[in-house]
Order: C-alpha cells, then structure tokens, then sequence
C-alpha cells in the first residue's frame, strides 16, 4: 500500500511506559499504518503486555528476540516491515496525536525522501516544546544536504542544530532509501548508532522537509539510557570515533573536522557522564585531566578552530600542557549546568498567554504580600492601594482559569468544589486570605514551577533590599512598636532586646530570611559546603537580632537537610514513605497538642514554654470559640495591634487558625491537599522540594505561614501536584 507506514518500536524492559507509547499511536487518525514492536529480550512483563494488545488491535505486530540491543531490534523491524514510510518510536515516548497525518501531507505536497518534526521535552515539571532546527523555507534540497550531514557530527551549521538533527526518532523515512541502499544501524555500539544510520541515509536523499511542530514527546526522566552512568565511557567514545572515520571515508569524504567536532564535544560528554556518579569534585577534575593528556583528544582538541573566545582559549592552554586548568573550568562550568533540573528547558519555552496572566498577577500579589509584613507598608501614603493592587491580582488569576478550557475537566471538579467551599468558608469568617491562596494554587496549573521559584526568589531578594536601605536611612524603624520586647535566647541564657530588622514583628524577619535561603537551595537545586555555612551564618546572626527561637530551631533542622539531600544522589524508597508519612504526623501532632493541652502536665508545660506559650494559646482558642462545618469570624488580638484594647487571644498556629476560623471542612480538604503533594513530591523524587515543603508544614505548627505567600511559595505545590495534571503523570 502507497501510504503505510511501518512504526517500529523497540522494547527492553519498559512495562512502565510501553502501553501509553502504543495507545498514543493508536489514536493516529486517518492514515495507513502498522506498529511493529520487537521485545529484545525484555526481563519483565513488557512482551506479555504487548501481546495482550496485539489481541486487541489489529495494527500490531509483536516479535520477541533475544537481548542484543536497540540496533538489532531496529534492524529487525527494517526487515518485517511492509509500509512504503518507516518511524521509529522509542517504548518510553510517544507521538503527537495528527503527527503521521500532517507527515503524509507534507511528502504528497513536496514529493520529499524523508518529513523530520520538531519534538516536545517531557519532564517531571511539564512539557517543553524545542525548535531544533533552521532551514529557509522548511526544504533541504540535494545540494544542502552536506550542511546537513556536518550538522549530524556536530560541526558547525547555520541551518541545523539541537537533538533532533543526532536522533533516530521524530522522522519518517522511505523504506526504499534504506534497503536499497542497505543501510542499518550498527550493532553492539553503545553510543552514536543513531547518527552512524542518519549520515548514510541523508546521503541518498534528495529532498528532505523539516515540518515546524513538536510531533514526538520526549520524555527525559530519571532512569532513561541517556540518564545512566556509563562504564568505560572513554573506549565507547573511541569506537564512535572509528564508525564515524569510516562512515567519512566510505563516501569519500575527510574526516578531520568531524573528528574536531566530535572529541570536543566529548570531553564535556565525558565529564557530564562522571557527575552522574557520587565521586568529589576533586576526583572528576583529576580524571578530566587524565582524559584531556590522552593523545587522541589532546590532538583534536588542539586543533579546534572555532570562533568562541572559550574554545580559542581552551586550544591555547591544551597546546602548552596547562591541562588541569581546562579540567577544572570545564567540570565547573559542566556542573553549573548539570544541576539545573531542566532549567535550560523551561526556559526554552515560549511565553503563552496564560504564563503572562498568572505571572503578572503573581508578582504583583506576592510583591504586596511580602512588603505587607514589614514597616514599609505603614510608610506607604496610601495603604488601601496596595490592598487593592492584591485583590486585581487575584481577580486576573480568576479570568486565567475561567478562559482556560483545560480547566473543564473531571480531575479539576475536585479543585472547583475546593473553591466554592473556601469561599463560603471565607464569607463566614470575612478573612478572604485563604481563598486568594487556593486561587492561585488552582492558577498554577501548567506553569513552570521553576520559574515560580525564580521569581519569588527574585521578589524577596528586593523587599529585603528596600528593607535594609529603609532601616539605614530612617525612613522605618528597627525596633517593635509600643514597649520594648526582650526575649530568652538559647545560646547564653541571657535575656535579650528584639529587633524586628524593618519588619512588623521579630519572627516575621527570620522567617522570611529562612525561607529565602530554601528558595535560593531549591532555584539552584543544590547546595556546596560554604553556601550551607554561609547561610546558616545569615540565619544564625538573623537570629541574634530578632530572638526569634522557634524559627531558629527549624533553620538547625532543616538547613543540613536541604544540603544532605542536595549533595545526595540516591532517594530511596524509604525516604519516599518516610516523607509520606510525615505531613499526617505533622498535622495531628499540631492539633491534638493544642486540644489536650494541660496545664499541670510537665511535659506539655515544657513544650509549651519552649513555643513561647503557643500551646496555651491554641488551646484556650479552641475552647473559646470551638469547631464549626463553614467557619466563623474572630478577631485576632495581639500585644502588636492591641488598638481595641481587649484580652490577648492570637492564635499563631496555622493549622489549628484554619480549623476555628474556616471550619472543620476547609481543613480536611487542605489536609488532603497537603498529604496528596507530598505523596507526589516523593513519588517524583523531587527531594529538595520535599525538604521544603517539609520545613514549611513544621513551621506552620508555630505560625501563619501555610497558606500565606509572603513567606514562600511551597504552598502553591498543593495546587501544581494535587490536581494530577495528565502532562505531568
């Protein structure tokens, strides 16, 4: 048949991911096509589940060999074949819904050899689009395709660069090309098999067409090939080196450039391979420099004559043995950006119309929330206006989700009738805090949480800066309005003057400083040894000048967690049951403490005097005002705004706040939340955002921060895990 085309997917012990590859070439719609699935010796339940569906549909045909590789299998499939196109689909990714369709249209428009789509990243944070290629017009005509095949090897083009152009997936060939001209992928060769099979082919083409839409979903996870540590990486490079000499030579072509372009781009390879492991810093620069001094690369190396300044350099110091400073500037600046959990990719992608609501008026909420807590809200001529500036931003959030149809959907129905109920929970309590909070957890849908992050951190950063040149130049205060507050410290008994470093209470300013530090751990997604003591340096002098000692106890906690897990490369299962657990723990340790609370226990009274009373105080709110279904409306008196001159009744704990003044349905919902995120947080393996949240639950036993924006923004996980988005399962 003219237009069948053979899909051929390999499978090795992918009976996680293989049934969603299949369906998701299933659902191509009206075109011809066959699915050949070749099982390469799978150790697991794959074969058995691919036979289970070659029951069901037709389209499938399922062999099994024995284990020799990706190559073999591919070369298998080549041979069983029947359509005029071939794909190659790899078992842990999938094609995009139309991607053969709109591929047949464009051979039928252009009469071409071969259709190459762009491709979308897949990662534990969402789905990026990528533009991996350059060409005028979207053709490639006989007389291009050498700048094509210099793009395959890594020389310079101005037309083609990223993945795609290396990748065996993401295109459909004619099968006539291949066994015409017997091409196929070389076998027993770890690496660069891909880019061997695409050189030849490209070869014979005449006329290539690059169709500008991210078709193929790669999913760049942890456990995928290209995510392993490699044995012997070095020999399996030198055998790359040899195949593509003699693809070179085969066509009569020089090698030499290729060959630059190759052993340069290895030596980063090299490394990037080494930091997958648990070795020092000081072992991967040694074994870099043993690499560098190696003859064949050394020699290639040399001869690299790229315009970079980098690359110019780097030659001139390798041409006079300076070897081990080009190891040095090479694992730095690799580990740099090795350790930016996809950074790199979420940057990549385009700024939707969403991105700019949820952006614009998260920056202005959290700009509001954060200078609220501190002296220079008072300072403002028109405070009201700022209050205002944060219900537009919500009002904006609000106009993101109703305009969005991925919010129609029964796995948001949960989060709609979250919504409705905080809001009449909020009515009850006429404190609408807690419904701006799940606005913009349900807001943050599809945003890329990194970027979140970012800003946050970035929104912090100048707060405490305007913070700091207020305090210096008088325009607000350092101390406590009203009488001056002294306070027991831990480290010499002594009873010491609080200052609120510029914000409205002492323990508002180490917070903030505390969880600025957790942002900065979790943007970078590491931590080396003098960051953790320069910040547990600033934490401990915060501490000094404020007194507040609750916050301190959770920053000795927490801080050398943060920097063991991010220098940990291992997260074991049960971690990921310890941290489950840990939120339920957490939540009725903080209630049931505060409701049984008694006053001629030793025990509590000693936990209590250590929480600065906060126990009393729970405790003699829940038996004022108890337990209602929707919540209600109190007045929270404290000794910093006492203007009604009535009895002292705050309440500092956020979980037992929510269940007095929301209601005992707000609060199971939010628990669940809770649970669910941390549930997810550890499945993802996302261990410094589990710390994180972590540290934020424990530090709302002792204060508002749950919910509340101006201290950071890990609760907005509640809003990125619990919905279960379908791009991020």
């Amino acid at each position: 048949m003219e237009d069948l085309i053979s899909i051929i997917v390999p499978v090795y012990n992918a009976e996680n991911s293989i049934e969603r590859c299949i369906h998701s070439i299933l659902q191509q719609k009206d075109v011809l096509f066959e699915i050949i699935i070749v099982d390469d010796g799978s150790e697991d339940e794959s074969l058995k589940l691919c036979q289970k569906l070659e029951m069901l549909y037709k389209e499938l045909k399922v062999y099994h060999t024995k284990n020799k590789g990706v190559s073999h299998a591919r070369n298998f499939g080549i041979e069983k074949a029947l359509g005029t196109w071939i794909v190659f689909v790899d078992a842990d990714d999938e094609l995009v819904e139309g991607a053969l369709l709109a591929s047949i249209k464009m051979q039928k428009k252009y009469l071409c050899d071969t259709v190459c789509w762009n491709m979308m990243s897949v990662t534990s944070k969402g789905v990026y689009p990528h533009k991996n290629f350059r060409v005028k017009d979207n053709l490639v005509k006989k007389s291009q395709i050498e700048d094509l095949l210099k793009a395959i090897y890594y020389i310079p083009s101005e037309n083609f660069y990223g993945t795609m152009i290396r990748a065996s997936w993401g295109k459909m060939y004619l099968l006539q090309i291949i066994l015409e001209n017997n091409i196929r992928f070389i076998e027993n060769m770890p690496i660069g098999e891909d880019a061997a099979f695409l050189f030849e082919y490209f070869h014979y083409c005449k006329l290539v067409v690059f169709l500008d839409q991210s078709l193929y979903k790669y999913y760049e996870l942890e456990g995928s090939v290209t995510k392993r540590y490699k044995e012997n990486f070095f020999s399996i490079q030198k055998k790359e080196a040899y195949i593509i000499s003699k693809i070179y030579r085969k066509y009569r072509k020089n090698p030499e450039k290729a060959l630059i372009a190759f052993w340069n781009i290895s030596f980063i390879a090299y490394i990037e391979n080494e930091l997958k492991t648990e070795q020092s810093d000081f072992k991967i620069i040694q074994k870099a420099n043993k690499y560098l001094q190696k003859d064949i690369v050394k020699r290639y190396m040399v001869k690299n004559k790229s315009e970079s300044r980098l690359s110019r350099l780097k030659s001139i110091l390798l041409k006079y043995n300076f070897t081990l400073i080009v190891a040095y500037a090479y694992v730095w600046i690799s580990k740099k950006k090795f350790c930016k959990l996809n950074i790199e990719v979420a940057m990549e992608e385009k700024m939707t119309r969403d991105d700019m609501l949820f952006f614009g008026a998260y920056i202005l909420y959290i700009m509001v929330a954060v200078i609220k807590p501190t002296q220079l809200f008072g300072a403002f001529p028109f405070p009201g206006a700022l209050e205002l500036l944060r219900v537009c931003a919500v009002v904006i959030v609000c106009f993101k989700i109703i305009s969005n149809q991925e919010y129609i959907s029964r796995k948001t129905f949960v989060f709609y009738l979250a919504v409705i109920i905080t809001f009449i929970s909020c009515m009850h309590s006429k404190n609408f805090d807690l419904f701006y909070f799940v606005c913009f957890s349900f807001g943050i849908k599809d945003i890329s949480y990194s970027k979140v992050l970012r800003v946050t951190l970035f929104v912090h950063i100048i707060v405490i800066i305007m913070v700091v040149i207020g305090v210096s130049t008088g325009i607000i205060s350092n101390e406590i309005k009203g009488d001056i507050v002294w306070s027991e410290t831990m480290i010499d008994s002594e009873f010491v003057e609080r200052n609120t470093l510029g914000f409205g209470h002492p323990n508002t300013a180490s917070a903030v400083v505390f969880f600025t530090t957790i942002i900065y751990m979790c943007v970078k997604n590491g931590c080396s040894f003098l960051e953790f003591i320069i910040s547990f340096g600033i934490n401990f002098m915060v501490y000094q000048k404020t007194g507040s000692r609750t916050c301190f106890i959770i920053t000795i906690i927490f801080l050398p967690l943060m920097y063991w897990f991010a220098n940990k490369k291992t997260f074991h299962k049960y971690w990921q049951v310890l941290l489950t657990v840990a939120p339920v723990i957490i939540i009725l340790v903080a209630i049931l403490m505060q409701i049984y609370y008694d006053p001629n226990n030793e025990f509590f009274v000693e936990i209590n005097s250590l929480l600065s009373s906060r126990l009393q105080l729970g405790h003699q709110g829940f038996l004022d005002y108890g337990i209602t279904l929707f919540g209600q409306s109190i007045l929270w008196i404290s000794d910093w705004n006492n203007e009604y001159g009535l009895p002292y009744n705050y309440v500092d704990s956020a979980y037992m706040r929510i269940l007095l003044e929301n209601g005992i349905i707000v609060y199971i919902f939010l628990c669940t939340f809770i649970v669910i995120t941390m549930y997810y947080l550890a499945k993802k393996k996302e261990r410094m955002l589990c710390i994180a949240f972590l540290a934020l639950l424990v530090h709302s036993m002792v204060e508002m921060s749950l919910y509340d924006l101006s201290w950071s923004p890990f609760c907005l996980l509640m809003g990125q895990m619990a919905i279960l988005d379908s791009n991020k399962e």
